[in-house]
């Protein structure tokens, strides 16, 4: 079982979490963070993906329970 979470649009002027932000953030669990057209694995503060997608906001995430 995963539960999705939501990140919701910034205001003006700030913006969205990074993968590499998020990471550094969430240290223990499995994520599996929603960027543009694409999902990424965090387990445990580290992300794992086919090219470094360190760069990408996050709209929303899945955490595993």
């Amino acid at each position: 079982g995963y539960t999705y979470y939501s990140i919701p649009r910034p205001k003006k002027g700030q913006k969205r979490p990074t993968v590499e932000s998020f990471a550094k953030e969430h240290k223990e669990g499995i994520y599996l963070p929603i960027v543009a057209n694409h999902y990424v694995c965090i387990k445990n503060g580290d992300w794992l993906d086919t090219w470094n997608s360190g760069y990408l906001s996050v709209y929303g995430y899945w955490k595993k329970d």
